[in-house]
């Protein structure tokens, strides 16, 4: 059998070459095990805990033989528990069900992703907010910010909609069969989730679902502005589920824009509620919400936009770390040896560099989150050995080459220490490099496949 690349490929190139081209017998490449060995390794990439949890040797094999075998005969039922998630303690996640789900995602990815719009970022397989914050950046002159984050909610009217989308494309009734079922085992999950205090700026890709319903929004947007009657001078921006519209042009304008948003997503993807999308005005210096950002006028650069660090959200993570002014310790963690405490602190600051790095005030907000984050680290393990920070200093303190004293401890896989990098702004790489870097890695994937099948 071919290599589940080189089948990839194929299809996402017929796809392009022809829009309208309607795709059948699909459903036979399931029967491919190359497609699962793909789809792990894509899960083991993604996490290195699940990389963990997931089938080895002869009981992967066992796995794969079984559920072919079920696909054959078309007796294969998903789950109704989240595979992705353990609930219970000893309870593994339905690997079946991950790894058929990574095999079909993958099939009808190749065939739509190729129609995606560019102005959407975040649908390719390393969902970054890098090149959606630089085409922000070059949106230069706007007068009024429409945006916010689209709604996530499943109802069975939406998972009709998302079966006729699927239509356009495949003509294989036992594959649209098998996504029928997958969708109402999802069904229960896809509720609306409350916002997290942080967004990951390269964090979980949307579901492919949802990819595809809020290609629709776009495919909206495009008719919208060219059934226009006057031209719309206007940037549109999609990142994942947050969209951001700048509007060259009029109040009225930007609401009827907005209000045409409103109707897409209430009439056409069917969405019962959603929160209204924001409008802003540029020059009252509001700020919007753009995934784990906040967007404001460039002082600097008048007419340009730039990426902020939230103050509610650095105020909210600080919580935890500090009492009256000071860094506290952390009661919570007190269970935790010293190098589990170094490496959950030092993760944490990593993490949170890593999401705002694009922010033009990062070394600032970040800059004193750290100083309450890693005082608390110290005073944690102080309280934890009942002794003072200046002996936790001297006792774990590393300094090297001049550098500032930081904490190093040694665990079971080597030195830990305290994420004591410099809170430097990182500047937006070209989008079009970003992805024409991807591609060349999935190109040479597929050449490699084809080698070796």
């Amino acid at each position: 059998m071919q290599r589940a690349e080189v089948i990839l490929s194929l299809l996402s190139q017929k796809a392009k070459e022809q829009p309208h081209f309607r795709f059948r017998r699909l459903y036979r490449n399931l029967f491919n095990p190359d497609f699962y060995r793909y789809a792990l390794t894509q899960a083991q990439e993604t996490s290195v805990t699940e990389a963990d949890l997931a089938p080895h040797g002869q009981a992967y094999i066992a796995m794969i033989e079984k559920m072919i075998h079920q696909l054959r005969t078309e007796t294969y039922r998903f789950a109704p528990y989240d595979f992705g998630k353990v609930d219970k303690p000893g309870q593994q996640p339905k690997w079946e069900d991950r790894l058929l789900r990574g095999a079909v995602t993958q099939l009808i990815s190749a065939i739509f992703e190729p129609h995606f719009w560019d102005g959407s970022h975040g649908v390719y397989p390393m969902p970054t907010i890098e090149g959606a914050l630089r085409v922000i950046r070059e949106a230069v002159g706007v007068d009024w910010l429409v945006g916010g984050a689209l709604p996530i909610r499943w109802n069975p009217n939406q998972q009709a909609l998302l079966l006729k989308l699927l239509r356009e494309r495949l003509e294989d009734g036992r594959l649209l069969e098998l996504i029928r079922r997958m969708l109402n085992a999802d069904r229960r999950q896809m509720t609306e989730r409350t916002e997290p205090i942080v967004v990951h700026a390269d964090g979980e890709r949307l579901s492919f679902p949802c990819q595809l319903l809020f290609h629709a929004l776009d495919q909206c947007m495009r008719r919208y502005v060219q059934a226009a009657s006057s031209p719309i001078d206007m940037h549109y921006i999609r990142w994942n589920r947050y969209l951001f519209v700048g509007v060259k042009g009029s109040k009225r304008m930007a609401q009827a824009l907005r209000d045409h948003l409103h109707d897409c997503l209430k009439n056409e993807l069917r969405f019962e509620s959603f929160a209204p999308l924001t409008l802003v005005h540029v020059q009252d210096k509001q700020r919007m919400r753009f995934g784990p950002y906040e967007l404001a006028p460039d002082c600097r650069e008048p007419g340009r936009l730039t990426p902020l660090v939230p103050h509610v959200v650095i105020q909210e993570l600080m919580r935890p770390f500090r009492r009256e002014g000071k860094p506290a310790r952390h009661p919570g963690r007190l269970h935790l040896s010293v190098p589990e405490l170094v490496s959950l602190y030092a993760g944490e600051m990593k993490g949170l560099y890593q999401t705002y790095r694009y922010a033009a005030d990062v070394r600032a907000k970040l800059g004193k989150f750290r100083y309450y984050h890693y005082g608390s680290l110290l005073k944690t393990i102080a309280s934890k050995e009942k002794i003072s920070v200046r002996q936790v200093l001297r006792k774990y303190g590393s300094r090297e080459s001049g550098s500032k004293q930081t904490l190093a401890v040694k665990g079971e896989t080597g030195w830990i220490s305290y994420f004591n990098e410099p809170l430097s702004r990182c500047s937006f790489m070209n989008e079009e490099r970003l992805r024409d870097s991807w591609r060349a890695g999935y190109i040479e994937r597929c050449t490699s496949g084809s080698e070796g099948g």
